[in-house]
């Protein structure tokens, strides 16, 4: 190879060196560029950011500043460089974040934050949320410092508000606070009041109870003979004149015990202790009953009397009969009272209700035209002991609680009473009845009825101890009961029945509660603890009228019964404990057209497996059989009640137990368990503890029974 020349490789060298300098000038200018570019852009973030950013020297004097710092402050660039930015920091937060830069100085941090109050140019106060942090040298110097602060005024302000509103809050609740603290007090001090009130009533209401109870038995006790032995002469004397004078004293005896009654009733129901007991029967009958209970009242005054009873209205309902005769009374014999001429209308109709045909709301009203009822008198007519005033108390006698117990017992059903009257003219009372259910005449098994006669029962003959300290009472018993073969024993103090007991076992006692020396209750308590005679039935002979009052002798005594006693209860009542026969003397019973009232003793036949063991489904009604699964779920959820009242006999809540059956029995045409709901009905309330265990026990035989019927077995 040729050697280059030496002047020629310095050329070339220079050349090379020449291209590689052009080169390195076009790439610094494109670097510069490139800066330039960046620069602009890093300007354009700095100015334009939404945050204050200050670059100072380490004396606090800003080097830059942007945009948003000065609209923050309210300052131009040129009048904040000659600041220190501290100098525009609220005087009592200068110095709070001494601490914090001297870390960031010493290293110990790399940025702190804090909340400062900055003096704007004009004065007001901004606030802002400040971030620290240094620019150092490379070998860790502090150069510069960075400030990032973001306005957060509104924000303060705000809380402020806030505060202050919480601050009025906080006032208002204390301000609530007092006052129902105020009000709680004067809360329990009316309380307080109430409450003696209430103790101070129910002291009332203790010595209102005790005084009607006193004063029926000190009635009752009188009115056990009076009516006793005018029972007993009635059968005896054959003269008219006498047999007049009879009747008019049974008939006074009958007005004053009514008068006991209606007080009773009014004390029962504002006790809360009166209770409805709803059963299937005729109203046509019970209407037109009124006419021949007030036809000799009628008759004598030579009044018009008038039942208008609607073309469809049921055969057979679902109410509380016995109430309802109750009110009936009261309103056709207050219209009876205080009508002289002219008529009397009783009309009744029904309405049946849309949503269930099933249900009627029954409307009937007591029409008169007797001396009527002037307007501002109207409202007070429904007030205890209130009669109509301007009416003479001679003529027109009475206690004036007739219309207040009507009123509460229609209240009592559901229903409302009102009145409309003129005086001189008349006066209508009107009264609805809502809801009333409509039963099938089957539901009323006219058979079941059996009327009890004295004349029926034959007694095997037994030897009974009467006790009672009035002379009169005990001779009544004996007159009751001449016909059978019984031998007496009698004692007038609880004393006397023990020592009599130490030398004779009677067949039974019959025991007055109240005597002296030693109470009827007494004497029976130390009777039961006696291992040798606790099995002789007691009867207790009480003069007690308010509901429940028995309820505490009940717990030593076998039955009871209640002054003035009629024969046919008092026999009736041996029946439960004395051996007997029953003769079938041709009497009415079952009759229901003849009964009244004022008849003896009524009682159901005794319900037998019969009625409801294998029981054909051929028997009963398509529309019974259709709904029997249903009736079968209701008797199921009724089974815990049911097991709890057999291991515990209370008696109130076996009667509302029985009631409840006895619906159901009716509502799904079940006569089985209408039947057993009726049985047990009856022996509850005579308080028959022999016989309602078996009684309660045989409704699981009456859910086997129906299921089985279900099954078609």
């Amino acid at each position: 190879m040729r050697k280059i020349p030496s002047g020629i490789e310095k050329i070339m060298e220079r050349n090379r060196v020449e291209k590689q300098l052009k080169e390195s000038k076009s790439k610094l200018k494109e670097v510069k560029e490139e800066l330039r570019k960046s620069e602009e852009r890093f300007q354009a973030i700095f100015n334009n950011a939404p945050v204050g950013i200050a670059q100072l020297d380490m004396d606090g004097y800003p080097l830059v500043t942007n945009w948003a710092l000065h609209q923050m402050l309210g300052y131009k660039h040129q009048e904040l460089s000659r600041k220190k930015l501290e100098d525009l920091v609220h005087p009592e937060d200068v110095d709070n974040d001494l601490d914090l830069f001297m870390e960031l100085i010493e290293g110990k941090r790399n940025y702190y934050e804090m909340e400062k109050r900055y003096l704007h140019k004009e004065g007001q106060i901004v606030w802002g949320s400040r971030s620290v942090a240094l620019i150092r040298d490379k070998k860790g110097n502090p150069q510069s410092i960075i400030s990032m602060t973001t306005d957060i005024t509104k924000r303060k302000r705000a809380e402020e508000e806030l505060g202050k509103y919480r601050e009025d809050l906080q006032n208002l609740v204390e301000i609530r606070t007092t006052k129902l603290q105020k009000e709680l007090e004067e809360r329990k001090q009316a309380e307080l009041k109430l409450q003696q009130a209430k103790e101070a009533a129910e002291v009332a209401n203790r010595t209102k109870s005790e005084f009607l109870a006193n004063m029926s038995h000190e009635i009752r006790t009188p009115m056990n003979a009076i009516l006793g032995f005018t029972e007993i002469l009635e059968e005896q004397i054959i003269r008219k004149d006498n047999m007049q004078y009879l009747h008019s004293i049974r008939s006074s005896g009958r007005s004053l015990l009514t008068l006991i009654n209606d007080i009773l009733d009014l004390s029962k129901i504002e006790a809360g202790k009166l209770e409805l007991e709803p059963t299937a029967f005729h109203p046509h009958r019970v209407f037109q009953e009124m006419e021949l209970i007030f036809s000799q009242r009628i008759a004598e005054k030579g009044l018009q009397f008038q039942v208008e009873i609607g073309a469809d209205l049921p055969e057979v309902l679902i109410l509380d009969e016995i109430r309802l005769r109750q009110i009936l009374l009261n309103l056709v014999g207050n219209a009876v009272k205080f009508t002289e001429k002219g008529t009397i209308k009783l009309s009744v109709r029904e309405r049946f209700r849309a949503e269930d045909p099933r249900l009627i709301d029954l409307i009937f009203s007591v029409e008169d035209s007797g001396i009527g009822i002037p307007e501002d008198h109207i409202e007070s007519i429904f007030e205890a002991f209130e009669q109509q005033k301007g009416k003479s108390p001679f003529k027109y006698r009475g206690t004036g609680l007739g219309l207040t117990i009507t009123k509460r017992l229609v209240e009592m059903m559901g229903g409302l009473i009102s009145v409309t009257s003129q005086v001189g003219t008349g006066s209508i009372f009107n009264i609805i009845l809502k809801r009333i259910a409509v039963a099938d005449p089957s539901e009323i098994d006219e058979g079941q009825r059996t009327t009890l006669h004295s004349g029926s029962i034959q007694f095997e003959p037994a030897s009974i101890l009467i006790a009672d300290d009035i002379e009169l009472n005990r001779l009544l018993v004996k007159e009751y009961l001449r016909s059978y073969d019984f031998e007496f024993l009698e004692a007038s103090t609880g004393q006397e029945v023990l020592q009599l007991l130490e030398q004779h076992s009677p067949d039974m006692i019959l025991m007055d509660i109240r005597m002296p020396v030693l109470d009827g209750y007494e004497a029976a308590k130390r009777l039961k603890a006696d291992p040798e005679k606790k099995d002789i039935p007691v009867i207790a002979i009480t003069a007690a009228g308010m509901k429940g009052t028995e309820e505490w002798f009940l717990e030593v005594c076998d039955g009871y019964l209640r002054k003035p006693v009629s024969r046919s209860q008092l026999i009736w009542e041996l029946t439960k404990f004395l051996k007997h026969n029953y003769e079938d003397k041709n009497t009415d019973a079952g009759n229901l057209d003849s009964y009244s009232p004022f008849q003896e003793f009524e009682a159901p036949a005794s319900i037998s497996q019969k009625d409801y063991k294998n029981l054909p489904k051929s028997g009963l009604k398509p529309e019974t059989l259709e709904k029997l699964p249903e009736l079968l779920r209701t008797l199921k959820n009724e089974s815990s009640e049911w097991e709890t009242l057999s291991q515990v006999l209370i008696i109130d809540e076996i009667q509302q137990f029985a009631i409840r059956m006895k619906v159901l029995g009716e509502q799904y045409h079940y006569a089985p368990l209408k039947n057993w709901g009726k049985t047990l009905h009856f022996q509850a309330s005579q308080f028959d503890i022999e016989l309602l265990p078996q009684t309660l026990g045989q409704f699981r035989d009456l859910l086997e029974s129906l299921q089985s019927l279900l099954d078609g077995k």
